[in-house]
């Protein structure tokens, strides 16, 4: 058992305080764009996510103008076309823009952020996304998870760093908020002063269903429950799949009518169980769905400028997950009463090692779990133990060069 799995029976202890509502620790940045002009939002990439999120973005009965960014100059003005006649039909009030930049090009991409003048930027772009090894036959498919998702992050870092410097090469002060792998990418980044404001998905992806499973062990309306999950990547993939936590540490926290009732609804295990159990939701492409649901719960109160729960991971540039608060186009870390920020950012710090991450220095060096290091040599030939920021394009250009051939040899098997 890890040494931070008492994090899930803390509030079983029968002497514990009663905690009640959590506190909001200060936000680090706001954005107020002010006045009454419509908010702008720059949505960079023209995949799946994106266009799942833009198509959200499109059903808005209050203006919005929406700009999309992309390598692919015919999808990028495809799915801009698509997005505005979307909105048409369903009388939506959104005005679309496409803009064509490969984000390896940061002086072109910085003259694009310049010129469509985003509040926020929404990233979706990735070298390779995680849903590709899902092609793979079921034999290396299972042979190359046992890396787990810490060695593919050159993957996600490598475009997210060119899309900050060009941010910052250009002026902008723009929200970032980025959907590739933040739980990793944003603490690297951070190390230079780089990274992105806030992530989606992970973390945010099993509450709803978390939710669910809770309020049928309390007997009450989910709609009454609020749920608390600190966790990072690793253990926010697992639980709906395996309906467990792999013994890495997490912390879960609910609340009803501002009374903490995570005693009621019973073991955190057994909760994790149950999810996979009864609560299974498509996994691969068609999740994605989910994840662009966990993005609006981030990019619709910025925009609209209201407040709610939700969840974010690598929030001002910290490793793992954790429970916000958007308000004011601010987001808060909305933590429990009995956990610290420091206890938090421990235990997401000491969940990385799960997902092959050994440690991030304050360099930004990222050194891989030997586990982690052995398979991805195994499989693909490929070999990184230690990765300084600045080698992150050779090392994604080596591996997205092995997994090719990978790919290659499996589909003649």
């Amino acid at each position: 058992m890890s040494d931070w799995s008492w994090f899930l029976l803390l509030t079983f202890d029968e002497n514990a305080e009663k905690v009640q509502e959590p506190r909001l620790l200060a936000g680090s940045w706001q954005r107020d764009w002010g006045g009454t002009r419509p908010p702008r939002i720059l949505v960079v990439g023209s995949g799946d996510l994106a266009a799942r999120v833009l198509s959200l973005l499109a059903h808005s009965s209050t203006p919005r103008v929406v700009g999309v960014l992309g390598r692919r100059a015919d999808a990028v003005q495809r799915l801009s076309n698509l997005v505005r006649q979307t909105a048409i039909q369903h009388g939506g009030r959104v005005d679309v823009s496409a803009f064509h930049a490969d984000l390896s090009d940061e002086a072109r991409t910085a003259t694009a952020l310049g010129s469509f003048a985003p509040d926020i930027i929404f990233n979706a772009a990735s070298i390779q996304s995680w849903h590709v090894v899902t092609g793979l036959s079921e034999r290396r498919r299972q042979a190359i998870a046992k890396a787990h998702f810490g060695p593919w992050l050159p993957m996600h870092l490598a475009p997210v760093l060119k899309l900050m410097r060009a941010v910052r090469a250009c002026g902008s002060d723009a929200l970032v908020i980025n959907a590739a792998y933040p739980d990793a990418v944003h603490p690297v980044l951070a190390t230079a002063n780089l990274s992105p404001h806030a992530g989606i998905g992970n973390v945010a992806n099993p509450t709803a269903g978390l939710r669910l499973v809770a309020a049928a062990a309390i007997g009450c309306s989910v709609h009454d429950l609020t749920v608390r999950f600190i966790a990072h990547h690793y253990t926010s993939h697992r639980i709906g799949r395996s309906g467990n936590s792999g013994g890495a540490p997490c912390a879960l926290r609910f609340f009803l009518d501002g009374e903490d009732v995570t005693r009621a609804a019973g073991d955190p295990e057994n909760l994790f169980a149950e999810l996979a159990r009864h609560h299974g939701r498509p996994s691969g492409m068609t999740g994605q769905t989910m994840t662009s649901a966990s993005a609006m719960s981030i990019l619709q109160p910025l925009l609209d400028g209201t407040s709610r729960l939700a969840h974010s991971p690598g929030v001002d540039g910290r490793v793992g997950g954790y429970p916000v608060r958007v308000a004011n186009r601010a987001i808060h870390v909305d933590l429990p009463h009995d956990i610290d920020l420091a206890t938090a950012q421990e235990i997401n710090t000491q969940a990385q090692v799960f997902d092959g991450i050994e440690r991030i220095d304050s360099d930004g060096t990222v050194t891989f779990t030997d586990t982690a290091v052995d398979v991805m040599r195994s499989e693909l030939q490929y070999h990184c133990k230690r990765m300084p920021l600045t080698d992150v394009d050779e090392c994604a250009s080596e591996l997205r060069r092995r997994y090719l051939d990978y790919a290659k040899v499996d589909a003649a098997a």
